[in-house]
């Protein structure tokens, strides 16, 4: 396997904003792996027509499509809607920090693109209306599913994340969580992923350039201003994500996560060691 071996160096500060966001990753895994311990729970079922219902269905499916009818089912799917919407986040962001670790920003911000664009967007979206986002889950129709539809209510709009600041109380963030994910010029996380993911045709900012293909022409120079790049937006994303996830917690399993100790790293990293 092709190993960089140029000649950049991170500086102390690019250290410690990459440790800082494997500390907010792993804050993750943990509330995907408490999940994933809850994934077997008892249904109380206290209406006695439904359980004449389920007494008489002929098949599994039938079965649930009952459950699902009368809403036995919504704290399951709500618990395991998170639990794989963590999961694939976890993934895909422990693949991305990993890649800028050697040096591949190009394929660190592939990675980003997706649980920050895509999968945090769900995220997103269950802290607003978790029933409704499973329902969405559930469509039949895929074009609703795209974030970007315009008929889905607004999955990545930014009246749903200003919905989602005022939940957070985080209101001083503004625009900049949104901008670092959805700005259509470099540097945002889709713009520089759709970059580096494809030959981009047209997009103000993004589309390929005389004299090269984008990303295959990265020596020391380019590999440097991505990787300080990809530094300065994750540790503010990654802080905005265990927030989203904090909430998550408390709005579906009643459950507040402990975070004395992630908040006073947290105000020592961007006091100490975040580059503005």
């Amino acid at each position: 396997m092709l190993r960089y071996s140029g000649s950049f160096v991170p500086t102390e500060n690019m250290i410690k904003e990459i440790e800082y966001c494997e500390m907010c990753l792993k804050l993750c895994e943990n509330s995907f792996l408490e999940l994933n311990n809850q994934e077997r729970f008892k249904i109380p079922i206290n209406d006695r027509q439904v359980m004449e219902q389920i007494k008489r269905a002929q098949s599994v499916s039938e079965v649930e499509e009952i459950t699902r009818a009368n809403s036995l089912l919504d704290e399951m799917y709500n618990k395991r809607l998170l639990k794989y919407l963590l999961m694939d986040f976890c993934i895909y962001v422990g693949q991305s920090i990993s890649n800028i670790k050697q040096f591949n920003p190009q394929i660190a911000f592939c990675l980003a693109r997706k649980p920050f664009c895509e999968t945090l967007c769900y995220l997103e979206k269950m802290l607003i209306n978790p029933e409704e986002t499973v329902k969405l889950v559930f469509s039949d129709n895929a074009q609703n599913k795209d974030i970007d539809n315009k008929n889905n209510k607004g999955i990545n709009s930014k009246e749903t994340y200003h919905a989602v600041l005022k939940i957070l109380g985080a209101e001083d963030l503004k625009e900049s969580i949104y901008d670092m994910r959805y700005e259509k010029n470099i540097p945002s996380i889709r713009a520089i992923g759709d970059r580096a993911s494809h030959i981009a045709t047209s997009g103000k900012g993004i589309k390929v350039e005389s004299g090269e293909l984008n990303f295959i022409f990265i020596e020391d120079n380019v590999i440097g201003d991505f990787t300080k790049l990809y530094c300065k937006i994750l540790p503010l994303l990654m802080y905005y994500v265990v927030c989203v996830v904090k909430h998550l917690f408390n709005k579906l399993l009643g459950k507040e996560i402990d975070l004395k100790e992630f908040n006073k790293t947290t105000d020592e990293f961007f006091g100490k060691y975040y580059d503005k």
